[in-house]
């Protein structure tokens, strides 16, 4: 009987065992989050002297033993520009470590040194790395480039007050090579200074008649472009685009008929320049936040059309210098890198 019972016992207690097997781990180890911070792996990155960002985004490495909030800054010795990644982890050898080429403000440029800093929140250690950009990210895949005046030689239509008008590079470039610079004076009367050469579909796509915008979209658009604001008082840019309401590919508006029935819908932003803070600004406003632009007859703002916005009809995109109309000796700004992206801003 002893033996009988010595089996059952023994049988109890496999049973026991076998029902409490040990589970898959839930949630990090206490070790990675409360144990002693200590570096595994340097700071480092994949082909540190060539990086090409056509071929794809470029990824850091690294390793160390908690779980912790981590900030990798990417600055440019010559642009300026510089790029913020955060995340939390213990390693960097994950999409968490990727970085596409984009950067905060100005942007990174061909053949740049940068330097790579990595630091750790409530740990004192600093990890470092240098890299060169051989080829900078490609903005033509993030949407449509109006103009980025990194031509040799460019050339904006002048109003009669236009005295300046020109690419240079005395400034800090914010991309490519060059900017351009247009100053005016404003007698008081003429409203205008320059514009830049109207954008079209053929510009970019080929197509002969629309831009290849779904008004599903409106809302993730954005304009973007760098203004500088040397100080002049009463400068403004007005960026407008035209629609073909009619559906015969042109836009028709006062300077196209006399029939004010016939005249279709434009949306304008305008930025007053000389309200912006000294230097350089990036400026990016979705196309959904573009007002109906009126047309002025006998210093009267009328407004036609349908008044329904409607992207996917876009004819054209113009840009222009303009004054608020009063008399001002020196008026004018630079610009540089207008680019339609979608889904986020520049």
């Amino acid at each position: 009987m002893n033996t009988m019972k010595q089996i059952i016992a023994i049988l109890l207690i496999a049973l026991v065992a076998l029902s409490c097997k040990k589970e898959s781990q839930v949630g990090p180890n206490l070790v990675d989050l409360y144990g002693t911070f200590a570096i595994i792996d340097p700071l480092s990155i994949e082909n540190p002297l060539a990086i090409d960002f056509t071929q794809g985004n470029a990824q850091f490495k690294g390793k160390w033993s908690l779980i912790t909030n981590w900030t990798l800054t990417i600055k440019g010795q010559n642009s300026g520009a510089f790029k913020i990644i955060k995340g939390k982890s213990n390693t960097l050898d994950t999409t968490l470590g990727q970085w596409d080429g984009t950067a905060e403000f100005y942007l990174f440029k061909k053949d740049e040194e940068c330097n790579a800093i990595l630091t750790f929140d409530g740990y004192p250690d600093t990890l470092k790395t240098n890299i060169k950009i051989k080829t900078p990210h490609d903005f033509s895949k993030d949407g449509y480039i109006i103009q980025d005046f990194n031509l040799t030689s460019f050339t904006a239509t002048g109003g009669g007050t236009t005295t300046i008008n020109k690419t240079e590079q005395i400034l800090n470039v914010p991309e490519g090579n060059n900017y351009l610079r247009i100053e005016g004076t404003e007698p008081g009367s003429s409203w205008w200074f320059g514009a830049l050469p109207s954008f079209t579909p053929s510009s970019f796509t080929g197509s002969p008649k629309y831009f290849p915008f779904l008004n599903k979209d409106t809302a993730s658009l954005y304009m973007n472009f760098f203004v500088y604001n040397y100080g002049y008082l009463n400068t403004k840019i007005d960026i407008s685009w035209n629609e073909d309401d009619n559906g015969d590919g042109t836009y028709v508006g006062k300077s196209n008929t006399t029939d004010t029935t016939k005249i279709e819908d434009s949306y304008m932003y305008e930025l007053e320049v000389s309200k912006c803070t000294l230097g350089w600004q990036k400026i990016s406003v979705p196309l959904s936040k573009f007002p109906h632009a009126g047309v002025w007859i006998a210093d009267k703002q009328h407004f036609f059309g349908d008044r329904k916005m409607d992207i996917s009809k876009i004819v054209s995109f113009d840009i222009a210098f303009v004054t608020t109309g009063i008399k001002t000796d020196k008026v004018g700004c630079a610009v540089d890198f207008f680019i339609i992206t979608k889904g986020k801003p520049l």
